[in-house]
């Protein structure tokens, strides 16, 4: 279990109608940067929580956003994943998972999608 003192902040910050895919590309290429072995998208009453771990710490990525999208923004995020991936966007109600292989400056992952009551957690292991 990660103490505060494990856990470092990692901020994106979201200009103003910046693309769905250029945010889910921004927050993998500064996970794998950092060294994180997974990343995972966690949905909460009002938010999304994002965070990836390199196996000593725990990294929390704090999106935010300058627009007026707001939540409806982690909803796009998962669905753009799950589009990258060839999952069925519209299967929300049981797990999915998939292999990525490395393209440009993604590399390599298995995502699997797993149904919550908020919504679906998305979990990204680097391969």
């Amino acid at each position: 279990m990660a103490t505060e003192q494990d856990i470092v902040p990692m901020v994106i910050c979201i200009r103003e109608k910046m693309p769905i895919i250029r945010l889910v590309r921004e927050v993998i290429v500064r996970s794998v940067a950092v060294g994180a072995n997974f990343i995972c998208f966690l949905p909460e009453k009002n938010y999304y929580s994002v965070f990836c771990s390199n196996g000593k710490r725990v990294i929390a990525i704090q999106i935010q956003s300058l627009d007026e999208r707001g939540g409806a923004l982690f909803f796009s995020m998962v669905s753009r994943l799950k589009i990258l991936l060839g999952m069925k966007i519209t299967e929300r109600k049981t797990s999915q998972s998939r292999k990525f292989e490395k393209a440009g400056d993604l590399p390599a992952f298995k995502a699997i999608t797993i149904p919550t009551k908020f919504g679906e957690s998305i979990q990204i292991n680097f391969l």
